[in-house]
């Protein structure tokens, strides 16, 4: 949120850092979920990374919706916060 913050309201320009980011995420978080069933973790946490994936797919629509509706794409920041508390929350699950 810091780079889109910077992008409003300082240069334009670091909307391509925003968009470089959020592929080290996606990237990031596929990673997260392919070493959950490498690492055979258990089911509810191969179930929660896949969560995390299908939310950066709602974070990519939402990002690139028209203006027609704008009650969609203002889903943009909402998403991302729940994607950071959900990566956290599993993050500081203990597995076992």
């Amino acid at each position: 949120m810091f780079l889109a913050g910077l992008s409003l309201f300082w240069e334009s320009s670091y909307w391509a850092s925003h968009r470089a980011f959020s592929r080290v995420v996606t990237i990031l978080q596929l990673l997260m979920l392919v070493t959950s069933f490498i690492a055979r973790l258990p089911v509810s946490i191969r179930l929660r990374s896949a969560g995390l994936v299908g939310m950066i797919i709602l974070m990519t629509v939402t990002a690139n919706l028209s203006s027609g509706v704008a009650y969609l794409s203002a889903l943009h920041p909402v998403i991302a916060v729940v994607l950071f508390l959900e990566t956290v929350s599993i993050a500081r699950k203990p597995v076992g």
